[in-house]
């Protein structure tokens, strides 16, 4: 949690209005709002929207933060909100994240490449959730402004930190390299993405590098041709014969699980637990799933991901597509948060209710323990 004080300090910006708020979550999409305790909206611009345009908006709502640039004159009938001003959102959501990323001192994965970063991502996770509480980019958040929306999730009881990072230009990455500093790097694959953004696969690999530029271990396919002679190198390739019992044998699977091997080594993981591990690898769901089921229902699954982050963002797809129908949540157990039961269910609860979820369902020892907790969804 940061004052308004300190993030105005951190990203050299002014306050105007009140400045006295507490912030502890940064929204920067305003049809995401679930609450407007400790909430500072960033309105972020692109080529096609500018989010200073949602102010009004939100404010009607009862949210008193936002975080604007220097051009926006405050509303006299504003002036109970707490304005921080600063020349550039994005650039400042970008300093607020570094510097949160620099009160952990956490091991740090970070992951790029072409093309199976998530993938990667995901299975790391499932082979080192059961030892570690691990903060990991939602979904696909890899962009200018996911990454540092992905860091800003990082808190004290997290372990472990795996993030993705990719880059469609030049002059991206070092942003995003300066955001994660991390002590791992993982680098997937270098394939035709993005090409029209680079004059050639050459610059498009120095681009991408960029990431681990301080990062003193660096997991690759196989050697990327660049200079790497001050770091410690494991090419996935040396790790293929470990795939042997993997349920997926095709020939990008065993590349993406003989890189997360390399990591389980280097991490100090004997072979013999890493082989069992990635046996038990299972499919990454990579997109929420949407039906028309019964009596006009909708139904969205996200059978796969289960975690405090993915229900967040289950939660509000479902709220954008509800048209007002009856919200009915069924959600099982959530292993291996790194909470205890009673705070990770209270969480649970206050997202239920941000979200006006009319019926809970819960499957499973813990979550029904916590009937109590979770009782007024029915």
């Amino acid at each position: 949690m940061y004052s308004a004080k300190t993030i105005a300090d951190i990203c050299k910006g002014e306050i105007s209005g009140t400045g006295s708020k507490l912030i502890s979550h940064f929204l920067y999409d305003s049809r995401q709002l679930q609450t407007t305790d400790e909430v500072v909206f960033v309105a972020l611009r692109s080529n096609r929207n500018d989010a200073h345009n949602y102010i009004e908006s939100l404010y009607n709502k009862g949210l008193r933060c936002f975080l604007v640039e220097m051009h926006y004159q405050v509303p006299s009938a504003f002036q109970d909100a707490c304005f921080i001003k600063v020349p550039n959102t994005l650039t400042a959501l970008q300093q607020i994240a570094a510097y949160h990323r620099q009160q952990f001192s956490l091991p740090v994965i970070a992951i790029t490449g072409s093309n199976g970063k998530t993938i990667v991502k995901e299975w790391l996770y499932q082979c080192l959730k059961q030892d570690y509480s691990i903060c990991r980019s939602p979904r696909s958040y890899n962009s200018q402004i996911g990454v540092p929306v992905s860091v800003l999730n990082l808190e004290a009881h997290h372990t472990l930190a795996i993030f993705e990072a990719g880059i469609s230009q030049p002059n991206e990455m070092e942003r995003l390299a300066e955001i994660i500093k991390p002590d791992i790097g993982v680098f997937t694959h270098l394939g035709s993405a993005h090409n029209e953004g680079f004059q050639s696969q050459e610059e498009k690999l120095s681009e991408k590098y960029k990431l681990f530029a301080t990062a003193p271990v660096l997991v690759t396919r196989a050697n990327i041709g660049i200079n790497t002679s001050n770091k410690t190198l494991l090419y996935a390739e040396d790790f293929l014969n470990l795939t042997e019992a993997l349920p997926f044998q095709d020939e990008s699977s065993k590349i993406n699980a003989a890189i997360c091997a390399a990591v389980l080594f280097h991490l100090g993981y004997e072979v013999e637990e890493i082989k069992k591990r990635l046996a038990n690898l299972q499919a990454v769901a990579m997109r929420l799933e949407i039906r028309t089921a019964v009596q006009n229902s909708l139904l969205i699954n996200d059978f796969y991901n289960s975690d405090l982050d993915s229900l967040r963002i289950a939660l509000n797809f479902m709220r954008q597509n509800s048209r007002r129908r009856r919200n009915c949540v069924i959600l099982s157990d959530i292993e291996q948060s790194g909470l205890s039961a009673a705070e990770l269910y209270k969480r649970v609860q206050v997202l239920l209710s941000q979200q006006k979820v009319d019926l809970l369902i819960g499957i499973g020892e813990e979550i029904s323990k916590q009937e109590k907790t979770t009782n007024e969804f029915g």
